[in-house]
């Protein structure tokens, strides 16, 4: 009999669902405690100390970011692959040392124990280097396990997409298209699978490694052992555990933003009653979700816990030699101690919260107009960086127009986002095979619809703009080694325009051509995925995916002098969103709307425009 035994008799332990609860519920404050302090640890130290160390292992490999394809070739790298590995290691390590102080609170509650929060802290981080031996072990097989579904899905492109600009199929969608999406599909759903069964494999791990003092491969071998025969069990009761927390925190969220509009309306006659109703909502949504999120975290803990305590009262004495005695943590602080202790974590979250709200609000109170960019020269209803799309966009005001250019066979810069023609022509060729005068036949559609617009030169272009508006030229060359950063700036030398341009790129190697030959001219990197700090990019703005832009991201290069341009903004929300965080440029298919929504929002107070970023976090 282990010491456990000694301590308390299997007749006596809690058996089934309700007494499971009742034994949780008794030591709900340790729980709830503990849950928001790691909440709160892992938001404040342990992240940012995983992001660092993420910047860390980038500037080894000689660059302070990586973005695009540059990110993919260094994954693709063996450097990138051990930076890849440790970064997913530690981001893993962190939940299960979370985990792992719920999943010892969870089994002392079950033998009826009033846990010491010391010790449980104390024996946790204990166990740490043997949980990041664990996370490192499983997240390696979960890599591997990754890699031939990324080779498969990466010969189905090859098969069947790489024939014409991926822009193609997913204008047009034709058979090929939906047949690579089913194979997709599949592929998804087999590493679903895969990722199900061995979450289920591994579901006992960390308790193994904690009560039972196992190595972190014996944990993982255990583990796949008692899974055997209650895999089903232990995959409906996860499973189950987490679609019901997805469904209860999307009811919460719009229960939550409905209340939310219900006190705003009841409380927007007087500014006072505005900002102290916006703040003590805050406050509550903060608090409730932080709550919400905490018996979520617990409950599932719990569940590992049962299940290891019955896996452990199935199996042998043999095979399950408990070391670890609950009764060792019936230390517990004193009441009031705990008390104290939730209450100061339970508001540091929304405190710091509405802190940041505060110090950003006056950040920004100085507001700046932001400039409108019009998509590929202009609005959806015009054929795409077209003559009649430029003219359009000059009829909305707008105050850019991005255009995308690459080089035809003998030299001349013309307007094609794809790197063939299909898409916008029909015209299965690449342009980079075509002759200028091979392109005047061909002209443009808009739906499928053929129109009477063709595909201008660059130089064309400038001419039709006359000088009401200005051009951000996207520079693609598609790797066929051409010399179009040297072309471009000879065009817009040519036509007196490099005063009244702009020139952004994916890649930064024609950036840099363009600033040794024209330092004058304001150069700008396309970013769509980053790791690293993208401010540190030597470059004069930022042109960036609307999911990556952020406060912080925006203050960084504001600091350092450059702009942030964000793509591609359609819509009202997310276009005063980013006008709330300072970006300076919204490129959009819209351009009309962009030039009202920008427009309002130059024209407001600074306490209206504090005020709407109140609610806008609010509702966030």
């Amino acid at each position: 009999m282990s010491h456990r035994d000694a301590i308390r008799p299997d007749c006596d332990r809690p058996r089934g669902a309700v007494p499971v609860l009742r034994a949780m519920a008794g030591s709900w404050k340790s729980l709830v405690m503990y849950e928001l302090l790691m909440s709160l640890v892992s938001a404040t130290v342990l992240a940012p100390l995983v992001l660092a160390g993420s910047y860390q292992l980038i500037g080894i490999s000689g660059e302070v970011v990586l973005g695009n394809w540059d990110l993919i070739r260094f994954l693709a790298s063996p450097l990138g692959l051990v930076a890849l590995l440790l970064t997913v290691s530690l981001s893993l390590s962190l939940l299960l040392i979370e985990y792992a102080g719920l999943i010892l609170l969870a089994d002392a509650a079950l033998h009826g124990i009033a846990p010491s929060m010391r010790q449980i802290v104390a024996r946790m981080f204990a166990a740490a280097p043997r949980l990041f031996a664990l996370a490192s072990l499983q997240s390696a097989v979960v890599l591997l396990a990754l890699l031939p579904f990324l080779g498969l899905a990466g010969a189905t492109y090859w098969l069947l997409l790489a024939g014409s600009d991926i822009n193609f199929y997913l204008a047009e969608r034709p058979p090929r298209f939906w047949l690579a999406i089913a194979i997709g599909a599949v592929f998804a759903i087999g590493l679903a699978i895969s990722a199900a069964w061995l979450f289920v494999q591994w579901a006992l791990s960390v308790p193994l490694c904690l009560l039972n003092g196992q190595s972190w491969l014996g944990a993982l071998r255990l583990s796949s052992r008692l899974a055997r025969g209650r895999s089903r069990r232990l995959l409906l009761l996860i499973v189950g555990w987490l679609v019901t927390k997805e469904v209860v925190l999307l009811l919460a969220l719009n229960g939550l933003d409905g209340l939310n509009e219900i006190l705003l309306a009841a409380f927007s006659q007087r500014l006072s009653t505005i900002l102290w109703s916006t703040m003590a909502l805050l406050v509550f949504d903060t608090l409730a979700l932080q709550l919400l999120g905490a018996v979520f975290a617990i409950g599932l803990a719990a569940l590992i816990a049962y299940e290891y305590e019955q896996a452990r009262l199935q199996e042998a004495v043999s095979l399950l030699s408990t070391i670890w005695d609950p009764a060792e943590l019936a230390a517990p602080w004193p009441a009031w101690r705990t008390r104290v202790a939730i209450i100061v974590l339970a508001v540091a979250g929304p405190i710091a919260s509405i802190g940041y709200a505060i110090v950003a609000t006056r950040e920004y109170a100085e507001h700046h107009a932001a400039n409108v960019t019009a998509h590929r020269a202009g609005p959806k209803a015009a054929p795409e960086n077209s003559l009649l799309a430029l003219q359009m966009s000059i009829d909305a005001h707008a105050d850019f127009v991005e255009i995308d250019v690459q080089q035809t066979a003998d030299g001349h810069v013309v307007l094609l986002h794809d790197r063939d023609l299909r898409r916008v022509t029909g015209d299965v060729r690449d342009l980079h095979e075509m002759q200028l005068a091979e392109l005047q036949d061909l002209r443009l559609t808009v739906e499928g619809q053929s129109t009477a617009a063709r595909i201008p030169t660059l130089a064309e272009f400038i001419a039709a703009c006359d000088g009401q508006i200005r051009l951000n030229v996207e520079m693609k060359d598609f790797g066929h080694g051409t010399h179009l950063a040297a072309a471009v700036l000879d065009v817009l030398r040519d036509h007196d325009f490099a005063q009244r341009a702009i020139i952004s790129c994916f890649e930064l190697a024609p950036l840099a051509e363009i600033r040794r030959a024209e330092p004058s001219l304001p150069i700008g990197a396309i970013v769509s995925v980053a790791q690293g700090d993208i401010t540190l990019l030597p470059v004069d703005f930022l042109s960036l995916n609307h999911r990556l832009v952020s406060g912080n991201v925006v203050r960084r290069a504001h600091q350092r002098g450059m702009q942030v341009h964000v793509w591609t903004v359609n819509e009202r929300e997310m276009a005063l969103r980013l006008l709330d965080l300072g970006c300076d440029n919204l490129i959009t298919s819209d351009p009309m709307l962009m030039r009202e929504v920008v427009d309002w929002y130059a024209g407001l107070g600074q306490v209206e425009r504090m005020l709407l970023r109140l609610r806008r976090w609010l509702r966030e």
